[in-house]
């Protein structure tokens, strides 16, 4: 078909007129040969099948010149007078102009066949084309449903069956020659925990016509269980709410999840316990601490080892609100603060404490242990140098979270202080080179005589090292 096809395209080529030349010849040819022992045959009576041949394969241009060639050929050899190209009989006169006639209406006939010819090799060359596509399609599903590990079904809600292919059969516990599973047949396989979560979504997905998602197990004729996914949606345009999809077994990766949750777990219980642990080591230093403390007479060691405990407390506290932490990476400020509180007001009972954080205040836990230290150290010298002169006093630690920044406010009813450029004690040295580290801001209000507020200002998001650096 495509040599014919070729052919018909080049009704103008050198080719299509030695091909036509050569059958009108030939018709030349069989006629003459014929003559001696058919005399009266008729002069085109091997021209006819030769123009229907030639204008099918060469096209009607060729094919009509030399008709014309033919035509005289014939008058020349079999047309009285013989040897000439005149025409003496009436009878022969019809002869010529029936045959240029059925040679147009042949040369009209042939073209149309041509062009029908031309579609149908267009048509048979398309559809071959078609097919080795959808093969080729077919390979590429083949290979990704291998790889995949899926399995392809369709769905007729109508009927309540569902065509599948063998891995979908093997997957359901089934033989690999199953092609048609029943709703019942597939619900069987389902785990029995599983059923009536997948009944409902079944039934929501196929009345609704909307994509078809869900993971369930299924157990196997041994009685294992396996989980799989299956995916589906309702095919466009069938009234029949007809679904196709896939159905995958994914218990291996279901097992590596089991495996990583339980890691995770057992991960955060060794921090736990190793947090706690760090808390109650922390806890006997600072009853070590105070021990020493009962046995010391000079008024700086005692100051000293109650700023040391007073540091190990507020690191202790910390570690206290870490426990709580549900992650493990940010802590309750509120916890810390509620613990130093009452650490202080242990230290100094004639000096009333009042903690106000109420909500949680979740930080980092990188920051929210300097955070207590600078607390801690706060109030260490709220406690020495507040209350000079006085029995009582009070002191209140309140925070709060506004505008992406938390506010930490220390404030005393003590007898205040005269500006200055900062103290050049341990403790005002640690606050600063703590209050660096975070990246805080340290505010100071106090008046002789109405007390002092400290405040400490730090960003919920830390700032970029960049950024800090240059600022």
């Amino acid at each position: 078909m495509s040599h014919l096809q070729n052919a018909m395209s080049k009704d103008f080529s050198l080719r299509s007129f030695a091909v036509a030349g050569a059958i009108i010849g030939g018709a030349i040819l069989a006629r003459e040969a014929l003559d001696p022992f058919l005399p009266g045959l008729p002069p085109f009576i091997t021209l006819y099948p030769a123009v229907a041949v030639a204008g099918l394969l060469c096209g009607p241009f060729a094919t009509g010149l030399l008709a014309l060639a033919g035509v005289l050929a014939a008058m020349f050899l079999w047309i009285a007078p013989r040897m000439d190209i005149g025409v003496s009989g009436l009878t022969d006169r019809v002869m010529i102009a029936l045959f240029l006639l059925a040679t147009v209406v042949m040369l009209w006939a042939d073209n149309e066949l041509r062009a029908q010819l031309a579609k149908v090799s267009a048509a048979r060359d398309e559809q071959v084309r078609l097919q080795d596509e959808l093969r080729r399609e077919r390979e590429r599903l083949r290979l990704a449903l291998e790889a995949g590990a899926l399995a392809v079904w369709d769905y007729d809600p109508r009927t309540g069956a569902a065509e599948v292919d063998a891995r979908y059969a093997t997957s359901m516990g089934y033989g690999p020659d199953t092609n048609i599973l029943s709703q019942m047949e597939i619900g069987s396989q389902i785990h029995p925990e599983d059923r009536p979560r997948v009944a409902a979504e079944h039934n929501a997905h196929v009345a609704n016509g909307t994509p078809y998602h869900i993971e369930y197990r299924t157990m196997t004729p041994s009685l294992e269980a396996r989980w799989v996914v299956s995916q589906g949606i309702t095919v466009q345009g069938d009234a029949t709410g007809r679904m196709v999809g896939i159905i995958q077994d994914i218990t291996e990766r279901k097992r590596r999840e089991e495996a990583l949750r339980e890691l995770a777990e057992a991960r955060e219980l060794l921090v736990r316990e190793a947090d706690h642990r760090i808390k109650n080591s922390l806890q006997m230093v600072i009853a070590l601490l105070s021990v020493q403390l009962r046995g010391v007479k000079d008024p700086p060691a005692v100051a000293a080892l109650r700023e040391a405990i007073a540091r190990v407390s507020a690191i202790a506290a910390s570690h206290l609100a870490l426990q709580s932490s549900e992650d493990l990476r940010t802590l309750d400020v509120a916890v810390t603060l509620r613990e130093l509180c009452a650490h202080f007001a242990q230290l100094q009972p004639a000096i009333k404490m009042t903690c106000r954080p109420e909500h949680p205040l979740p930080l980092d836990a990188d920051r929210a242990i300097p955070l207590g230290l600078v607390v801690s150290e706060v109030l260490t010298n709220a406690m020495r140098h507040a209350f000079i002169g006085r029995d009582t006093g009070n002191i209140t630690v309140d925070a709060m979270m506004e505008d992406g920044e938390l506010t930490v406010s220390i404030r005393d009813d003590g007898v205040g202080m005269a500006p200055r450029s900062g103290g050049s004690g341990l403790g005002s040295r640690i606050i600063r080179s703590l209050a660096s580290q975070l990246a805080a801001r340290v505010e100071v209000e106090s008046e002789a005589g109405a007390g002092t507020v400290v405040r400490v200002r730090l960003a919920l998001v830390p700032e970029p090292l960049g950024l800090r650096a240059a600022g």
